[in-house]
């Protein structure tokens, strides 16, 4: 595809990854000048920044050093490519060597905090105090980078085992040789949110139900995950045996079904729990953005179901078939985005929840 010769995946990832820290300023940025938010004692940033300036000046600028390395690496790649072949083994690793330069500068650009939250995130642990919110914005992100994840893996697979070779069923070998593992990979952001969940429900004692029903909601994430590793289990049963197949739809039909019972759940937690919506209608004016907001975050929970409704007159799928790569590095940009969008409600949603107990406070 042309699309693979100008972005290969390699960079396709890279611009996801760095999307996320384009956003992330964005985020401070618009929590602060559009909805007035104190940010820095929302996200408990006083130690580390003394005033908003400062915040958005660090982040723009490491932001902008990330952007601009990954412009460069872009531009040797193709040069390169086209002077030497793009299948050289050095080209097929630069763009991973871009990726841990970009941490790098992460690291030294003093947002080692990052870390420290991204580390107790990883061992299912949440700050179920000061930290709690930036713990949630941590390992909700990393839910919505899990299909960008799995590539990078199955990219990093790609290159130790087949190097540099330009051969088309090295791909399809990798398929292969990933066979539930790309589930593993999808599945454990889910597994960590299920951890958060159960710890805060058991640091209160059990008494906060709203731990407890967040877990189910994200046991509805792993659900539909354990129904695909039953099918491809079964279908490759069925295939093997002689006049074999054909007997896997009530097992189709039930991981539609559980993908169905996801996407409402989910897309009411976020709306409803996350968001804040009573509140919000009751407290505010009629805010388009907040709006337009539960539209987008609808239209994207339930993405799923476009392809069978226009499956028939060949519409979802004639992006698909002329260009899967670019159709896919698509669907990432935008769930991305919506995670983007789902972060800025749920910091409005924990100001307003700070502005309340302020206001109890005085009165007391």
């Amino acid at each position: 595809m042309e699309w693979d010769h100008v972005l290969p995946l390699g960079y396709r990832l890279n611009i996801l990854f760095n999307l996320g820290l384009v956003y992330y300023y964005c985020l401070i940025s618009i929590c602060h000048h559009r909805y007035g938010m104190n940010i820095i004692k929302i996200l408990h940033l006083q130690h580390e920044y003394g005033n908003i300036n400062t915040l958005l000046g660090s982040t723009r600028k490491f932001t902008k050093s990330v952007t601009v390395i990954n412009l460069a690496s872009l531009i040797v790649y193709n040069l390169l490519g086209k002077l030497m072949g793009e299948y050289l083994f050095i080209l097929q690793v630069l763009p991973v060597i871009t990726l841990i330069f970009n941490f790098y500068i992460i690291l030294v650009s003093g947002e080692g905090r990052l870390m420290s939250i991204f580390q107790r995130v990883l061992l299912g642990r949440i700050d179920t105090k000061s930290l709690r919110i930036n713990d949630l914005l941590m390992s909700d992100s990393i839910t919505s980078y899990s299909k960008i994840i799995l590539d990078l893996a199955n990219y990093l697979n790609y290159i130790i085992y087949y190097g540099s070779r330009d051969d088309d069923d090295d791909w399809k070998k990798l398929d292969q040789n990933r066979f539930g593992v790309d589930l593993i990979i999808l599945g454990l952001p889910q597994l960590i949110r299920l951890s958060q969940c159960w710890f805060e429900w058991n640091h209160s004692n059990r008494r906060n139900r709203q731990p407890f029903l967040n877990f189910i909601k994200y046991s509805t994430n792993v659900a539909p995950l354990v129904m695909i590793f039953i099918t491809r289990s079964y279908t490759a049963r069925e295939s093997s045996a002689p006049g074999g197949g054909g007997g896997g739809d009530p097992i189709l039909m039930l991981e539609k079904l559980l993908i169905l019972v996801n996407s409402m759940y989910t897309f009411f937690w976020d709306v409803m729990i996350d968001w804040n919506f009573t509140s919000v209608k009751q407290a505010k004016r009629n805010d388009w953005v907040f709006d337009a907001s539960i539209v987008f975050d609808c239209s994207l929970r339930f993405l799923w179901l476009w392809k069978f409704i226009f499956t028939s007159a060949g519409f979802f799928y004639y992006f698909h078939d002329s260009d899967p790569g670019m159709t896919l590095f698509v669907m990432q940009f935008l769930e991305v985005t919506r995670r983007f969008v789902w972060c800025i409600h749920r910091l409005n949603t924990e100001a307003m929840r700070d502005s309340i107990t302020s206001i109890e406070m005085t009165k007391v």
